[in-house]
């Protein structure tokens, strides 16, 4: 786990990029579990893939981790599209790009299906 870059309250995330698919993804290591799914396929075909950040409160800066990322269909291509890093955030920020990926869902169902 990195060390925080400053004494603000961000939340440690691990942030992927793009990911492609069904997914759930586990940071576990020292007794913790943070877990997060990942709503589904791209909702647009072509090079897009969502965004996802999660939070790994509880851990502390030193911790040794394991990443589980647990892609559960194999419809259609996918996987992790785009570079994966650690990363300090807010929680609103968090909670932002999480409701920005579910409006993009609702919408793609309103116009396409």
């Amino acid at each position: 786990m990195p060390a925080a870059q400053d004494g603000s309250e961000k939340v440690l995330a691990l942030r992927f990029i793009g990911i492609d698919d069904k997914a759930m993804v586990y940071i576990r290591g020292n007794g913790k579990c943070a877990v997060k799914e990942h709503p589904g396929d791209s909702p647009w075909f072509g090079h897009y893939r969502p965004e996802m950040i999660v939070p790994a409160e509880g851990f502390c800066p030193g911790d040794e981790v394991e990443i589980w990322v647990i892609l559960r269909s194999a419809g259609r291509v996918s996987g992790i599209g785009w570079p994966v890093h650690w990363m300090y955030t807010s929680k609103e920020a968090i909670r932002a790009l999480d409701e920005k990926t579910a409006r993009e869902w609702e919408y793609h169902k309103f116009r396409y299906e």
